[in-house]
């Protein structure tokens, strides 16, 4: 039918009928190590927030826990102290961090200037969540590894994303490792090899401190506790970036689309 012709009996035209609009797709951001590992450091170099916010999270506590490792050093009574605290910078300090820095993360993703004390604010709302996930996450770890080496490492891989998933979905502890899993399958390896990445650079630097600290047991410390800071928000940054390209590869959603929850 015409969409010019007069309708029956006269009467204005009827209205001319327009093609159908068509949104484009929301890009999608590549899963490559490479670039997960490039934006990682651009993010974490290029604002103070992440560093400020893992050192108002790290030190006071690691700071004192690694004093008090280092003092313990060689005392065998006092071993089991040295292992659990050890334990405790690993598996707690680090997903705390995590959590913290995820906010500043994605606000610095979307191109916006954020405070640490938001960041902190923010990040720490989930805190509950946060130490159930890193909880889970240590026990399926230390499962793996007295297993064998390669379960706990896929456990490692699985779980990165539990923290971020927690913080900018908020659906329970449980569900956040079971979401972490779904949104890492398929691209495990590429996970892998960038916490790979970022152990071998924290190892080197860690090597370097130990190097340093020789000189005496305070340089020691405050040597550990700088590459602990780097080595924390570095992967910090990096489990929240991971988590952004996942989402923007399998839900073709954008960084606004994702960290709209915080508005």
């Amino acid at each position: 039918m015409d969409p010019t012709a007069q309708p029956p009996g006269g009467g204005d035209q009827y209205p001319p009928i327009e093609p159908p609009t068509f949104l484009p797709p929301t890009p999608r951001r590549a899963f490559t190590v490479g670039e997960v590992l490039s934006e990682t450091f651009s993010i974490f170099f290029s604002s103070p927030v992440p560093l400020l916010v893992t050192s108002v999270v790290l030190v006071p506590l690691a700071g004192i826990s690694l004093a008090a490792t280092s003092f313990l050093e060689g005392n065998k009574e006092m071993a089991w102290l040295v292992i659990l605290l050890g334990l405790f910078n690993g598996l707690i300090l680090g997903p705390i961090s995590t959590g913290a820095v995820t906010y500043a993360v994605f606000q610095r993703m979307r191109g916006r200037n954020t405070e640490a004390g938001e960041s902190l604010r923010v990040g720490l709302s989930q805190l509950g969540a946060v130490l159930g996930v890193a909880i889970l996450q240590g026990l399926a770890a230390m499962v793996g590894f007295l297993l064998c080496i390669i379960p706990g490492i896929m456990f490692a891989v699985m779980y990165s994303a539990a923290v971020p998933v927690a913080i900018e979905e908020k659906p329970g502890i449980g569900q956040s490792m079971s979401r972490s899993a779904d949104l890492t399958d398929g691209h495990r390896w590429d996970i892998f090899f960038v916490l790979a990445a970022l152990g071998l650079l924290g190892f080197a630097v860690g090597a370097a401190a130990g190097i340093v600290g020789l000189l005496n047991k305070a340089v020691e410390v405050v040597a550990t506790l700088i590459v602990q800071v780097l080595a924390t928000g570095l992967n910090a940054t990096a489990y929240t970036v991971m988590y952004y390209r996942l989402r923007s590869v399998k839900e073709s959603l954008d960084v606004d689309q994702i960290a709209s929850v915080f508005d």
